[in-house]
């Protein structure tokens, strides 16, 4: 059941990623960031001494004025990725990026 969730977010087909055409936005201050994430994967210990891989070589991009909706069938990831991204969880490997920084690096 994982590897073909897993599969289907490296195929891309579970991402959707939408333009954003909302003029006189308040706060856009956040549609002109860009968030790239390159080969993401989180491991976790599973049982008896195996690795579970809930996330695997995971890769977007979301340019400026850009919205991404993440979409899949349940159980595939979809929340586990948005705690990735939002640094509730870490990832064991590969790069998140929100305009040019490293979000791994970042302390809030």
């Amino acid at each position: 059941m994982w590897g073909a969730c897993v599969g289907a977010f490296r195929r891309g087909i579970d991402f959707l990623i939408a333009r954003a055409s909302v003029p006189g936005l308040f706060c856009a201050d956040y549609l002109n960031r860009m968030l790239k994430a390159h080969n993401v994967s989180l491991e976790v210990d599973g049982p008896e001494n195996t690795v579970l891989h809930l996330l695997r070589e995971v890769c977007f991009n979301v340019p400026p004025g850009h919205l991404m909706a993440i979409v899949g069938p349940s159980g595939c990831g979809k929340t586990t990725l948005l705690k990735v991204i939002t640094g509730i969880q870490e990832q064991t490997a590969g790069d998140l990026l929100w305009d040019g920084r490293d979000l791994s690096n970042e302390e809030d």
